[in-house]
């Protein structure tokens, strides 16, 4: 497949230009136990039903994937600019954080648009740039905004303007996409971007974008970056796609990447969703309507789309990973997304013709309720 295909942007129009394997049977094992711990720790016996939930679930239980919203969601009409946590739209988030609310040995990397450091928000976060061919000083451009609101989902400090889901953890910034060209971003170019990720120490790499693809083959540098995740217990965490047909993204389809798709308040997916087949074993559905984050040069707005969507799962990802260290344990990034695969809510037939799946945090709210 040539290197010329593009990378475009989640949440924006697929004709515009955009920031758009499995572990080991040890590994299986050891994520939902630690995760039920966990649970079990905040929430008691209450999670019984849940516990016998988690041991039986089978490993490929329904889990499809949808994408979030065009920007007819992400028009003025639909923004607010009232300045807000994502907390309150997570369930079961806050239990989580009173174990911990990020490490800085963790590391999660995020390949995006510029990233305004200057935010208000990212006010004592430990945010490093990584040199990549793409100028990483934020601007006003639709690039800027849509990586300064990732960055700000994840990293956001608490008591500013957007508190981000792991602010105690490390931020590794890869600018991947221009606000000074509509030219795509190659995939060999995000390949670059990725292994830059893994060598600056990554645990998880974030990327809110991808290419429409038939096939969701993609190119062999890409498909190399991405074993090579694989291979240094890297996740990769990438959005599913826009385009609002049974189709796929790369890097999202690929083997290994948790693909993340967006629903709304309701638990129902976003009406520009792809529900491509290789989600159904590798994706999980995240809040992805009306989510908060930062604007370069400061205040805060609301956005949709997987691209919103995909950084709630790799925050999550984080905490969970500093909450085992903080428990004496190894960090295992890989093992960590097969639980939320593992645990995935799956939804009733509803919509789009084949179910979707809610992430786990959903199913233990469900049970803190009962």
């Amino acid at each position: 497949m040539a290197t010329a295909m593009a990378c475009r942007c989640i949440g924006r129009p697929s004709s515009t230009i955009d920031a758009n394997a499995r572990s080991s049977t040890a590994a299986d094992e050891l994520s939902p136990r630690l995760l039920l711990e966990f649970l079990q720790s905040a929430t008691g016996a209450r999670l019984a039903g849940f516990a016998r939930q988690l041991q039986d679930a089978p490993a490929a239980s329904c889990k499809r994937i949808v994408s979030g919203a065009s920007d007819t969601l992400n028009s003025p009409a639909m923004i607010s600019r009232v300045a807000a946590p994502v907390a309150p739209v997570i369930p079961g988030l806050a239990e989580l954080w009173a174990q911990t609310q990020g490490d800085p040995r963790i590391c999660v990397a995020v390949l995006d648009g510029p990233v305004d450091r200057s935010h208000p928000c990212f006010d004592g976060a430990l945010l490093t740039s990584l040199p990549t061919l793409v100028p990483d000083v934020a601007g006003p451009g639709r690039m800027s905004a849509h990586g300064t609101h990732v960055a700000s989902m994840i990293f956001g400090q608490p008591n500013s303007p957007v508190r981000g889901i792991a602010p105690g953890c490390r931020g590794a910034i890869a600018t991947v996409f221009s606000d000074q060209t509509r030219e795509p971003t190659s995939q060999s170019d995000l390949a670059r971007a990725i292994n830059q990720a893994v060598e600056a120490g990554a645990h998880v790499v974030n990327i809110s974008g991808g290419e429409l693809t038939r096939t969701g083959q993609a190119d062999p540098m890409l498909v190399d970056a991405v074993r090579h995740c694989r291979d240094r217990g890297v996740l990769i965490v990438a959005a599913a796609g826009n385009d609002a047909c049974r189709c796929l993204h790369v890097p999202a389809a690929l083997p290994s990447v948790l693909a993340v798709g967006a629903m709304d308040e309701h638990g129902m997916p976003l009406g520009d969703s792809n529900w491509g087949d290789a989600y159904q074993t590798q994706g999980v559905l995240a809040p992805g309507y009306n989510m908060p984050g930062a604007v370069p040069g400061g205040g805060t707005t609301r956005k949709c789309g997987t691209s919103y969507a995909t950084p709630v799962v790799s925050g999550t990802v984080a905490l969970l990973l500093s909450w085992q260290l903080a428990r004496g344990d190894r960090p295992d990034p890989l093992a960590m997304g097969q639980a939320i695969l593992n645990s995935a809510d799956p939804c009733p037939e509803q919509s789009f013709f084949l179910p979707t799946a809610s992430a786990f945090w959903q199913v233990a709210s469900t049970s803190l309720r009962h």
